[in-house]
Protein backbone atom coordinates (compact mmCIF):
# COMPACT_ATOMS: atom_id res chain seq x y z
CA UNK A 1 0.00 0.00 0.00
CA UNK A 2 1.32 3.42 -0.91
CA UNK A 3 1.27 6.40 1.41
CA UNK A 4 1.21 9.88 -0.09
CA UNK A 5 2.10 12.91 2.01
CA UNK A 6 0.19 16.09 1.34
CA UNK A 7 0.93 19.66 2.29
CA UNK A 8 0.44 20.17 6.01
CA UNK A 9 0.48 16.50 7.06
CA UNK A 10 4.02 16.59 8.38
CA UNK A 11 6.64 19.30 8.58
CA UNK A 12 9.36 16.75 9.17
CA UNK A 13 11.80 16.27 6.32
CA UNK A 14 9.50 15.61 3.33
CA UNK A 15 6.33 16.84 1.68
CA UNK A 16 5.51 19.70 4.01
CA UNK A 17 4.58 23.37 3.81
CA UNK A 18 6.62 25.92 5.69
CA UNK A 19 5.63 29.19 7.25
CA UNK A 20 6.51 32.45 5.53
CA UNK A 21 9.97 33.73 6.33
CA UNK A 22 11.55 30.35 7.14
CA UNK A 23 15.25 29.97 6.44
CA UNK A 24 16.10 29.68 2.75
CA UNK A 25 19.14 27.37 2.86
CA UNK A 26 18.05 23.76 2.33
CA UNK A 27 21.24 22.33 3.81
CA UNK A 28 21.74 24.81 6.64
CA UNK A 29 23.09 23.10 9.77
CA UNK A 30 22.90 19.62 8.27
CA UNK A 31 24.06 17.34 11.12
CA UNK A 32 27.73 16.34 10.90
CA UNK A 33 26.73 12.78 11.76
CA UNK A 34 25.30 12.49 8.23
CA UNK A 35 28.73 12.96 6.64
CA UNK A 36 29.99 9.42 7.25
CA UNK A 37 27.00 8.06 5.33
CA UNK A 38 26.90 10.45 2.35
CA UNK A 39 27.41 8.39 -0.84
CA UNK A 40 30.23 9.57 -3.08
CA UNK A 41 29.05 11.43 -6.15
CA UNK A 42 25.45 11.85 -5.00
CA UNK A 43 25.27 15.56 -5.83
CA UNK A 44 26.59 15.11 -9.37
CA UNK A 45 24.48 11.99 -9.98
CA UNK A 46 21.31 14.07 -9.52
CA UNK A 47 22.28 16.66 -12.11
CA UNK A 48 20.53 16.64 -15.48
CA UNK A 49 17.06 15.86 -16.77
CA UNK A 50 14.55 13.47 -15.23
CA UNK A 51 11.03 12.31 -15.90
CA UNK A 52 9.14 12.28 -12.60
CA UNK A 53 5.65 11.86 -11.22
CA UNK A 54 6.06 14.64 -8.67
CA UNK A 55 2.84 16.61 -8.14
CA UNK A 56 3.90 20.26 -8.11
CA UNK A 57 0.63 22.09 -8.72
CA UNK A 58 -0.89 23.15 -5.41
CA UNK A 59 -4.25 24.28 -6.77
CA UNK A 60 -7.25 22.75 -5.02
CA UNK A 61 -8.70 19.82 -6.90
CA UNK A 62 -5.68 19.29 -9.14
CA UNK A 63 -4.85 15.65 -9.76
CA UNK A 64 -1.40 14.03 -10.04
CA UNK A 65 -0.10 14.10 -13.61
CA UNK A 66 -1.05 11.12 -15.76
CA UNK A 67 2.28 11.32 -17.53
CA UNK A 68 5.67 12.09 -15.97
CA UNK A 69 6.73 15.73 -15.93
CA UNK A 70 10.19 16.96 -16.95
CA UNK A 71 12.57 18.01 -14.17
CA UNK A 72 15.89 19.63 -15.07
CA UNK A 73 18.40 19.96 -12.21
CA UNK A 74 21.44 22.23 -12.42
CA UNK A 75 23.38 22.84 -9.22
CA UNK A 76 20.94 23.88 -6.52
CA UNK A 77 18.28 25.01 -9.00
CA UNK A 78 15.66 23.00 -10.86
CA UNK A 79 13.01 23.66 -13.48
CA UNK A 80 9.95 21.45 -13.75
CA UNK A 81 7.47 21.48 -16.63
CA UNK A 82 4.20 19.61 -17.04
CA UNK A 83 3.54 21.09 -20.48
CA UNK A 84 1.57 24.33 -20.09
CA UNK A 85 3.10 25.20 -16.71
CA UNK A 86 6.67 25.67 -15.54
CA UNK A 87 7.93 25.73 -11.96
CA UNK A 88 11.20 27.11 -10.58
CA UNK A 89 12.52 25.15 -7.61
CA UNK A 90 15.47 24.91 -5.24
CA UNK A 91 17.19 21.51 -5.03
CA UNK A 92 19.41 19.88 -2.41
CA UNK A 93 20.64 16.50 -1.28
CA UNK A 94 19.70 16.99 2.37
CA UNK A 95 20.67 13.56 3.71
CA UNK A 96 22.55 10.42 2.62
CA UNK A 97 19.34 8.97 1.16
CA UNK A 98 17.01 11.94 0.65
CA UNK A 99 16.61 14.98 -1.59
CA UNK A 100 14.37 17.99 -1.26
CA UNK A 101 12.80 20.37 -3.78
CA UNK A 102 11.64 23.71 -2.45
CA UNK A 103 8.74 25.40 -4.31
CA UNK A 104 7.50 28.97 -3.72
CA UNK A 105 3.72 29.03 -3.39
CA UNK A 106 2.01 31.69 -5.47
CA UNK A 107 -1.15 33.45 -4.38
CA UNK A 108 -2.83 35.70 -6.92
CA UNK A 109 0.23 35.54 -9.14
CA UNK A 110 2.60 36.67 -6.38
CA UNK A 111 5.21 34.61 -4.53
CA UNK A 112 3.69 35.33 -1.15
CA UNK A 113 2.09 32.07 -0.12
CA UNK A 114 4.99 30.45 1.74
CA UNK A 115 6.88 27.41 0.52
CA UNK A 116 6.10 23.80 -0.29
CA UNK A 117 8.65 21.01 0.09
CA UNK A 118 8.73 17.95 -2.17
CA UNK A 119 11.01 15.04 -1.51
CA UNK A 120 12.22 11.64 -2.55
CA UNK A 121 14.36 8.91 -1.09
CA UNK A 122 17.25 7.40 -3.04
CA UNK A 123 20.05 4.88 -2.85
CA UNK A 124 23.13 4.46 -5.01
CA UNK A 125 24.26 0.91 -5.72
CA UNK A 126 26.64 -0.41 -8.34
CA UNK A 127 26.82 2.98 -10.02
CA UNK A 128 23.03 3.12 -10.38
CA UNK A 129 20.68 5.51 -8.59
CA UNK A 130 17.32 4.17 -7.42
CA UNK A 131 14.73 6.83 -6.54
CA UNK A 132 11.36 6.30 -4.88
CA UNK A 133 9.28 7.16 -1.83
CA UNK A 134 8.82 5.36 1.43
CA UNK A 135 12.02 4.33 3.23
CA UNK A 136 15.51 3.56 1.96
CA UNK A 137 19.09 3.66 3.15
CA UNK A 138 22.35 1.84 3.71
CA UNK A 139 23.97 -0.53 6.19
CA UNK A 140 27.51 -1.13 7.41
CA UNK A 141 27.30 -4.36 9.36
CA UNK A 142 24.68 -3.70 12.03
CA UNK A 143 24.99 0.07 11.69
CA UNK A 144 22.59 1.77 9.29
CA UNK A 145 21.10 5.00 8.00
CA UNK A 146 17.49 5.19 6.80
CA UNK A 147 15.54 8.08 5.26
CA UNK A 148 11.77 7.75 5.55
CA UNK A 149 8.55 9.70 5.20
CA UNK A 150 5.05 9.35 6.59
CA UNK A 151 4.29 8.91 10.29
CA UNK A 152 7.90 7.92 10.98
CA UNK A 153 9.46 10.64 8.83
CA UNK A 154 13.09 11.45 9.40
CA UNK A 155 16.69 10.38 8.99
CA UNK A 156 17.36 7.47 11.32
CA UNK A 157 20.92 6.54 12.26
CA UNK A 158 21.70 3.27 14.02
CA UNK A 159 25.27 3.00 15.31
CA UNK A 160 27.37 -0.11 15.81
CA UNK A 161 26.43 -0.21 19.50
CA UNK A 162 22.71 -0.42 18.76
CA UNK A 163 21.92 3.21 19.62
CA UNK A 164 19.29 4.62 17.26
CA UNK A 165 18.65 8.34 16.73
CA UNK A 166 16.03 10.04 14.56
CA UNK A 167 16.78 13.42 13.00
CA UNK A 168 13.97 15.61 11.70
CA UNK A 169 14.16 18.86 9.75
CA UNK A 170 11.64 21.35 11.13
CA UNK A 171 11.67 24.33 8.81
CA UNK A 172 15.44 24.08 8.16
CA UNK A 173 16.26 23.36 11.81
CA UNK A 174 17.42 19.80 12.49
CA UNK A 175 16.39 18.20 15.78
CA UNK A 176 17.20 14.74 17.13
CA UNK A 177 15.49 12.31 19.47
CA UNK A 178 16.06 8.71 20.64
CA UNK A 179 14.46 6.06 18.46
CA UNK A 180 14.11 2.30 18.17
CA UNK A 181 15.75 0.40 15.32
CA UNK A 182 15.47 -3.39 15.34
CA UNK A 183 17.14 -6.04 13.18
CA UNK A 184 15.34 -9.29 12.43
CA UNK A 185 15.34 -12.07 9.80
CA UNK A 186 12.74 -12.85 7.15
CA UNK A 187 12.99 -15.29 4.25
CA UNK A 188 16.76 -15.36 4.49
CA UNK A 189 17.13 -11.57 4.48
CA UNK A 190 18.04 -9.17 7.27
CA UNK A 191 15.18 -6.74 7.96
CA UNK A 192 15.52 -3.41 9.76
CA UNK A 193 12.40 -1.98 11.44
CA UNK A 194 12.29 1.71 12.36
CA UNK A 195 10.07 2.36 15.38
CA UNK A 196 7.18 0.10 16.28
CA UNK A 197 3.52 -0.41 15.50
CA UNK A 198 1.50 -0.68 12.31
CA UNK A 199 3.20 2.22 10.52
CA UNK A 200 6.81 1.31 11.36
CA UNK A 201 8.89 1.11 8.15
CA UNK A 202 10.43 -2.29 7.45
CA UNK A 203 13.43 -2.36 5.14
CA UNK A 204 14.87 -5.45 3.52
CA UNK A 205 18.66 -5.61 3.27
CA UNK A 206 20.14 -6.62 -0.07
CA UNK A 207 23.87 -6.25 0.22
CA UNK A 208 24.58 -2.85 1.74
CA UNK A 209 21.30 -1.32 0.53
CA UNK A 210 18.04 -1.11 2.51
CA UNK A 211 14.67 -0.65 0.80
CA UNK A 212 11.06 -0.77 1.97
CA UNK A 213 8.37 -2.44 -0.13
CA UNK A 214 6.76 0.95 -0.77
CA UNK A 215 10.05 2.39 -2.03
CA UNK A 216 10.47 -0.52 -4.44
CA UNK A 217 6.90 -0.08 -5.73
CA UNK A 218 7.52 3.58 -6.52
CA UNK A 219 10.61 2.63 -8.52
CA UNK A 220 8.59 0.07 -10.49
CA UNK A 221 5.97 2.77 -11.21
CA UNK A 222 8.60 5.14 -12.60
CA UNK A 223 8.55 7.80 -9.89
CA UNK A 224 11.92 9.14 -11.13
CA UNK A 225 13.59 8.07 -14.37
CA UNK A 226 16.37 9.45 -16.49
CA UNK A 227 15.28 11.10 -19.73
Amino acid sequence: MKLVLVCGLSAAVFGACDRKGAADNLTTRRPATFDAWMPAGAESAWQGTWATRLTLSLAAGDQPPREPIALDIHGDSATASDGPREYKLRFAVIAPCAVQLKQPITVGGNFNGGTAYHGAQFVMTGGTMRVGRGAAGYRKGKAAVVCSEGRNAGVHILDEHGVCTTWQDWFDRWESKPATCTWSQRDGHDVLTIGSGEWAPELIARGDVLESEQFTEYIADGYFRRR
